[in-house]
């Protein structure tokens, strides 16, 4: 079974699966120039055919960013809501990530889109091709480290954990990280 994180867009939406055994596999949804139902239409059908040939143990979707203007607003929480009901149909149990919380778990400062491919490599070794596949990695790494009894490397990851809500409930038993 593996970890898989979503970093969510209308256009370009990162996906990254983390294996039992550590390995990262990513990939990018890309709709083109798609618009409207058929760009939703395209990214869920990605999503569901993705899952199909993927057993997931936990997910972790990033969060909404709240700062967006606009009708594009709309549009993205329309989106988002697709990946929560597959995700829930699924009963894959995941977690949502404010976006700056992923940031936070990663290093303790904040970082532009452009840095998080390098620290993203520095510390899984793995050359992501999008910032939205690097963001995908963490989260990933987010899912395996909420629902596993494993050790995190610091204290800002475990805050960074705390600060997650749970979308879909984590089978019991499975200790929390506290």
């Amino acid at each position: 079974m593996s970890y898989l994180g979503i970093d969510a867009s209308l256009n370009s939406t990162g996906l990254c699966v983390q294996s039992a055994d550590g390995e990262f596999s990513t990939r990018t949804i890309l709709p083109k120039k798609l618009r409207s139902a058929e760009r939703l239409d395209y990214n869920i059908r990605s999503l569901s055919s993705f899952l199909d040939r993927t057993p997931v143990r936990a997910a972790a979707l990033e969060g909404y960013a709240m700062g967006i203007r606009g009708g594009r607003v709309f549009d993205i929480g329309e989106w988002g809501g697709l990946i929560r009901l597959e995700l829930w149909r699924r009963n894959i149990p995941t977690i949502i990530v404010p976006p700056s919380t992923m940031k936070k778990y990663l290093c303790a400062g904040k970082l532009e889109k452009n840095q998080i491919l390098l620290k993203v490599y520095k510390t899984y070794g793995v050359s992501c091709a999008t910032d939205d596949e690097a963001d995908a990695l963490v989260l990933s790494d987010m899912a395996k480290h909420f629902c596993k009894k494993t050790k995190l490397l610091c204290e800002r990851q475990k805050e960074a954990l705390q600060k997650c809500s749970i979308l879909v409930s984590l089978p019991k038993p499975i200790a929390r990280i506290r």
